[in-house]
């Protein structure tokens, strides 16, 4: 887990008093890649405080960003320098860093930024709050930049009733039911190797991720890898029950930053309907930085132990090549095999994929 969040980030960025010597660092980072640029030549990322920022330009001269001025983006860049430490910016996900700093940037002149690096105290602290707002939501940039950027839309689609059908079908049928339907097939084949237990209470959060795949993949001409799906489908099953616990009152395992969130909840109300959406995996109805944030833990994989993500890869890997097996055999018999599987998930490699309850405690 990075030592800065995105929304921890959003705050020091509005808090921050940039020196000279930030200042400096941001326009010999600019300087660097501009120099780059012009020499069609790559150059390493530079080392100490430099190199990160060197990054984020990077980033932002190969997204080509229109919406910020070269004057704006290099003041706000001092701010991100003056944000954290390099070994505390090394850590945020490059994405963050761009994103934030661009939203920043695009505040310039009706936030002055020049202003604020000048006098070297940073923003006004009667603005900073709303500053902080606007950075984390980076609702000044266009989904288009931002799906630049992160390579991901940056919210979620509502599901409708076509995408709450298309789960339904999903979890009740097998794949040879899906030939000609590329997601609905490798999302049936994902739920092989996830052997979600259909009694207990993953399968209604499973039904809910599997909307969301739908909502996002529905009109699109690819359909993500059967693995891709379900390592989506278990972080998003995982995101609900953590939330669900969070919520969870008799609950008394919380530990280390779940004990942290429950103690905030109790005094931002904010914070607790926010949680109370992701408890339904409703994630459209999040603001927009905690969606972004959400999504992203979610496509990654990130909102799963790494061990459970390897095994969850794994498992799916093994429904992946029975399927392809007994693909092989007539269309009879391949279907006879395929149901076998559903019905007995120990016909592979892994014997009964593996433990999602243990997943959703992490």
């Amino acid at each position: 887990m990075p030592l800065i969040s995105s929304l921890d980030l959003a705050h020091r960025l509005s808090n921050a008093q940039p020196s000279r010597e930030n200042a400096k660092l941001a326009a010999e980072a600019f300087k660097l890649v501009q120099d780059e640029n012009a020499a069609d030549i790559s150059i390493a990322p530079g080392e100490g405080e430099k190199g990160r920022l060197v990054d984020v330009f990077r980033e932002i001269a190969r997204h080509g960003s229109k919406e910020v001025s070269v004057p704006a983006l290099v003041l706000a860049t001092s701010f991100l320098s003056a944000a954290g430490t390099e070994e505390e910016l090394k850590e945020v996900p490059l994405d963050v860093l761009t994103r934030q700093t661009l939203s920043l940037a695009a505040l310039h002149p009706t936030v002055d930024l020049n202003d604020a690096h000048k006098e070297g105290l940073g923003l006004s602290k009667d603005i900073r709050a709303d500053v902080a707002n606007v950075v984390y939501d980076a609702s000044n940039l266009s989904d288009e930049m931002i799906t630049s950027i992160t390579g991901d839309f940056p919210v979620f689609r509502a599901p409708t009733e076509l995408d709450e059908n298309f789960a339904s079908r999903v979890l009740s049928s097998s794949p040879s039911s899906f030939v000609s339907e590329p997601l609905a097939f490798r999302s049936a084949v994902a739920m092989m190797g996830l052997d979600i237990d259909s009694d207990g209470p993953d399968a209604g959060r499973a039904m809910i991720a599997l909307s969301n795949i739908s909502a996002d993949f529905s009109k699109s001409d690819e359909a993500p890898s059967a693995e891709e799906i379900g390592i989506r489908v278990a972080s998003d099953i995982a995101t609900q029950s953590r939330a669900a616990r969070l919520l969870d009152s008799d609950f008394e395992g919380s530990l280390g930053a779940e004990a942290e969130i429950r103690n905030a909840m109790l005094m931002n109300s904010d914070m607790r309907a926010e949680i109370e959406i992701e408890s339904k995996g409703e994630y459209h109805k999040l603001s927009r930085g905690s969606a972004m944030d959400v999504r992203s833990d979610i496509v990654s994989g990130e909102a799963l132990d790494p061990l459970f993500r390897k095994l969850i890869a794994a498992s799916i890997s093994s429904a992946v090549s029975y399927v392809e097996r007994t693909a092989k055999l007539s269309p009879d018999k391949g279907k006879q095999a395929t149901d076998a599987y559903v019905e007995n998930p120990g016909a592979a490699a892994i014997p009964g994929g593996f433990d999602l309850a243990a997943a959703m405690s992490r």
